[in-house]
């Protein structure tokens, strides 16, 4: 709908006008077509002048005469406008999650009174009140959107604002596992994940029990089968007192290690000087193992066959092993000492 607009002009346009002097507001309509108009003026935004006559003239002028003038022709049903001022949108908080809420703000450029604030989400009207502000508690995902506003006064209209996009994330926890090759022992780590991460907030994550934290991760050090469980987070905001929604849940199945044995394979016991020992590495679980071999504690960097071979007396000696691999798991427990030594006498 195209509506004839508005153009109010002074005359004389002097930077600078005096008390005494006189002073005319002419109005234009532009693309109005005829000339059977009515004209209103108005000043801060209330009606001082309404006539066929597209001036007003005011003399003398005084200081009180000093305001902001608009003008507007009217003619049957249709009406002009004239500098119609800009809504701007604005929101808080920075950033949103699901749960939190969120407050959305009108305001109209220079004339911030006595109108009607009209809020759209992706052109959608969704809120109209004389209250500036649209809040939105709790915030959901399907909240998601373009927003703008404008402002709505009798038969005037302001331009519409710019939009402003709010997003409204999920939070959800990630795991990663980690080997600590000297306590042999793992590590899960729990994060919390947000489009983005206020330094103000904690993270809450729970199972069985509960963790907080003012990180975004938290560590269970070391994982036992215990901590098996499903795990959620939350994000607090404590300068401002709320909660986000818990996460979807994330199932934490935490499995014993498979375990390593050394097997004595050939000859069989008693040992004697001189004998060649066959020794394998017994891990029941998987196939696609890479062994890893130690003596007296001391890795074997040689050997990484599921079976060696050693010399007695000169390999006697406690020897261990462990199995790698690139899937989960990636590693079996350490097997306990095996004893290798000579423990026959030749008669």
């Amino acid at each position: 709908i195209f509506i004839p607009v508005a153009v109010l002009t002074l005359q004389p346009n002097w930077t600078q006008i005096f008390t005494g002097e006189t002073v005319t507001l002419r109005c234009d309509i532009q693309g109005g077509g005829d000339t059977d108009w009515e004209y209103n003026f108005y000043k801060n935004d209330q009606s001082v002048y309404y006539d066929t006559k597209s001036e007003y003239r005011i003399s003398p002028v005084y200081t009180s005469h000093t305001g902001s003038y608009t003008c507007m022709g009217v003619k049957g049903n249709k009406e002009s406008t004239t500098n119609r001022p800009k809504a701007v949108l604005t929101t808080s908080p920075h950033p949103i999650c699901r749960g939190e809420t969120v407050t959305i703000r009108c305001v109209i450029e220079g004339r911030d009174s006595d109108w009607v604030y009209d809020f759209m989400k992706n052109d959608q009207s969704v809120d109209s009140d004389t209250n500036t502000e649209y809040r939105i508690c709790p915030v959901y995902t399907s909240h998601t959107g373009s927003y703008t506003c404008m402002g709505v006064k009798g038969n005037k209209e302001s331009i519409t604002s710019d939009a402003v996009q709010l997003t409204v994330p999920q939070p959800h926890v990630t795991t990663r596992t980690r080997l600590q090759k000297s306590l042999q022992i793992w590590t899960v780590r729990l994060t919390c994940l947000h489009a983005t991460t206020s330094p103000n907030t904690r993270i809450n994550g729970t199972t069985a029990s509960r963790y907080t934290t003012r990180r975004e991760s938290t560590r269970c050090h070391p994982v036992y089968t215990s901590d098996s469980g499903e795990y959620s987070c939350r994000r607090r905001h404590r300068s401002v007192h709320y909660d986000s929604e818990w996460s979807d849940p994330v199932k934490l199945k935490v499995f014993y290690l498979p375990r390593a044995s050394v097997k004595i394979v050939s000859p069989q016991e008693p040992l004697y000087t001189g004998d060649r020992v066959t020794l394998q590495c017994y891990i029941p679980e998987y196939t696609d193992w890479t062994y890893v071999w130690y003596r007296d504690n001391q890795h074997l960097p040689s050997e990484t066959s599921k079976t060696i071979t050693i010399m007695l007396p000169n390999n006697a000696g406690q020897y261990q092993c462990q199995g790698k691999r690139t899937d989960q798991p990636q590693s079996s427990y350490m097997s306990p000492n095996h004893p290798i030594s000579v423990t026959g006498k030749i008669p």
